[in-house]
């Protein structure tokens, strides 16, 4: 029974999967529960939210497009349901224990050793603080991608406390270690502030560069440059050499604060890549590059107006929610309390014979004291306040329990009403009541 609960409340999240708005309501009302009976069952059978229940659903799909290589983590992300990769992140590494980035490397390797060296040029598989996704030793060349990032003025920022540069560091450190790893890139090394990482595609590697600046936003005193450049690279020992690192080493270094510059190759791969937009800056010869090099600046969006605008409707549904639930309870209470005054008024009474008075008629006294709650009506334009209606009579039907005396008729058999052409009457005789309580909305 309660295997078959939970397949149905999954699979109703799985044909929602995609959408980021559908939460607890949605799943209730789907399920024609209501939340508290959804929670309850939840919290008894595996102790769980509705909202935990949900997520860990998302996780668990997101790990398995992850076997199958669909996408990028990024995309995984959104794929299943989630708004922010940074929060997908966050969140799968609580649940599995590792970023999402390191999920398809882990994966992928898991059938090998550890020791064993299964390289087909001999290199060996070392971690790099601390990370699943690790780098490659041993003497190569690779066609790459590479990005250096250093912190805007950090060495003031030292001089004037060494104590906040150090904490610094270690913010600056943790956000690319995050994100590098979202972007299926491979953190190479850190010298001091500056940190050097490598990836497969150059579309990566600059939504990467876009990411960690913006999170860089969040930061006081953490303000980037970045430069990025594709080019082949020499991998020796677990270090990189060349004129592509090179390249990008000075690009990063002519970057103003918050900017990401490009060379041609890196615009090449990106100009029709949807959410990234680059402008041409100018060419010039670079320090120790032979030729010149066409330089491109890459637009990086302040996303903080977007998250505001989503906080504010994320505030405004809030509000909505608890406007609409206040409003519930008033209108229950107010129809619950006129029903406890008619109820101890006892207006029936002079109409009753003595029969019905008799106090040792039990069957006519349980009947004089009790009540049906109907379904409220849906007489909305749009038809599609139901849910409203059905909250008010649930609502009215918990005020009246509290009735010491009063046999309030439970929501089942009340509710099995709806819909139905059936006379009040008949369905006071039906339940055994005498007086029933409907109304529209």
């Amino acid at each position: 029974m309660n295997q078959s609960f939970l397949q149905s409340l999954k699979e109703i999240v799985l044909s929602n999967l995609e959408n980021e708005q559908f939460g607890a309501e949605d799943l209730a009302k789907e399920m024609g529960l209501s939340r508290s009976q959804i929670h309850r069952k939840l919290q008894k059978i595996n102790d769980k939210s509705i909202t935990q229940f949900i997520r860990e659903i998302r996780l668990d799909v997101a790990v398995d497009l992850l076997k199958r290589e669909v996408g990028t983590a990024s995309e995984i992300a959104y794929k299943v349901g989630f708004s922010s990769p940074a929060y997908f992140t966050k969140c799968f590494h609580e649940h599995f224990g590792y970023t999402p980035g390191e999920a398809k490397y882990s994966i992928s390797t898991s059938e090998n050793s550890p020791d064993e060296d299964n390289s087909a040029d001999g290199t060996t598989i070392v971690p790099i603080h601390g990370s699943k996704k690790e780098a490659h030793r041993g003497n190569y060349c690779k066609l790459t991608t590479i990005m250096f990032s250093d912190i805007c003025g950090y060495t003031a920022i030292m001089e004037e406390s060494e104590k906040e540069a150090i904490l610094l560091l270690k913010r600056n450190r943790e956000l690319h270690q995050s994100i590098i790893a979202l972007h299926d890139g491979v953190l190479i090394k850190e010298n001091g502030d500056v940190i050097v990482a490598s990836f497969d595609a150059p579309t990566d590697a600059v939504r990467c560069a876009q990411q960690i600046i913006n999170t860089a936003k969040e930061e006081e005193n953490l303000k980037l440059h970045i430069g990025i450049h594709l080019g082949e690279i020499h991998f020796i020992d677990g270090d990189i050499f060349g004129d592509g690192v090179n390249v990008a080493s000075r690009l990063e270094q002519l970057a103003k604060p918050n900017q990401i510059l490009v060379s041609d190759p890196v615009h090449k791969n990106i100009k029709n890549k949807h959410g990234i937009r680059s402008t041409f800056i100018a060419e010039k010869h670079l320090k120790n590059v032979d030729e010149p090099v066409r330089i491109y600046s890459v637009e990086v969006e302040d996303h903080s107006s977007y998250h505001n605008q989503k906080e504010k409707e994320s505030t405004a549904e809030l509000t909505k929610s608890i406007l609409y639930k206040r409003v519930l309870i008033s209108v229950a209470s107010l129809v619950a309390i006129a029903l406890v005054i008619v109820f101890y008024l006892k207006p029936w009474s002079k109409a009753e014979s003595p029969v019905d008075n008799d106090p040792t008629n039990t069957t006519n006294t349980e009947k004089v004291y009790s009540i049906a709650v109907l379904p409220f009506k849906d007489m909305s334009p749009d038809q599609d306040q139901e849910y409203l209606g059905d909250g008010i009579a649930e609502e009215i039907m918990n005020q009246l329990f509290k009735v010491n005396g009063l046999k309030v008729i439970a929501r089942t058999s009340s509710f099995s009403f709806k819909g139905k052409d059936t006379d009040i009457k008949t369905i006071g005789e039906l339940l055994g009541v005498k007086m029933v309580l409907e109304g529209s909305v």
